[in-house]
């Protein structure tokens, strides 16, 4: 019987809170602030290719776009990039359009709140007529260039409006 008592006693001596004590909470504290500053430029980096990867995927989509409301509607359907179309309400980032009926477009301004951080340039004023077949009737390739911090997407419109995105 005595030895039952020095075991329990021996038990409630050693025994402790449960919870963390401040140091084990600092030395968390310090793990994740080393952690978050390794993978914060790493995250930065990848939003801005997205960013820019989506603008000129967003370029690419919309010559698609044109190109097969031509075909669908068998009209004339014209695509101006970095134009003069202000039917949009504010100058034209790119604009479809059959005659003078403006079927879609995005302002300078939505671009720039779409693709935050992102720009573009290239063949200011450009237009591409597809025909009702689909077929692009541009003589010449036209090539866009996008940004975003240090990453660059390239869009190339070909003759007959295929598109390359690099």
């Amino acid at each position: 019987m005595l030895q039952t008592r020095k075991n329990r006693s021996s038990f409630q001596v050693g025994r402790r809170e449960h919870g963390f004590t401040l140091v084990e909470l600092m030395i968390a504290v310090a793990v994740l602030a080393v952690l978050l500053a390794i993978a914060v430029p790493s995250f930065t980096g990848q939003v801005r290719a997205g960013r820019a990867m989506m603008a000129s995927e967003g370029l690419a989509r919309t010559v698609a776009n044109a190109r097969a409301i031509a075909s669908q509607t068998g009209r004339r359907t014209t695509l101006s990039i970095n134009g003069p179309v202000t039917d949009c309400g504010d100058a034209a980032a790119w604009a479809i359009t059959q005659g003078a009926t403006v079927l879609g477009c995005l302002t300078k301004a939505d671009f720039g709140s779409k693709y935050e951080g992102a720009s573009f340039s290239g063949d200011a004023g450009k237009t591409i007529v597809f025909l009702p077949n689909g077929v692009a009737n541009n003589a010449e390739a036209l090539s866009y260039t996008f940004k975003s911090g240090d990453i660059t997407r390239t869009v190339t419109i070909n003759v007959g409006g295929t598109v390359k995105v690099i």
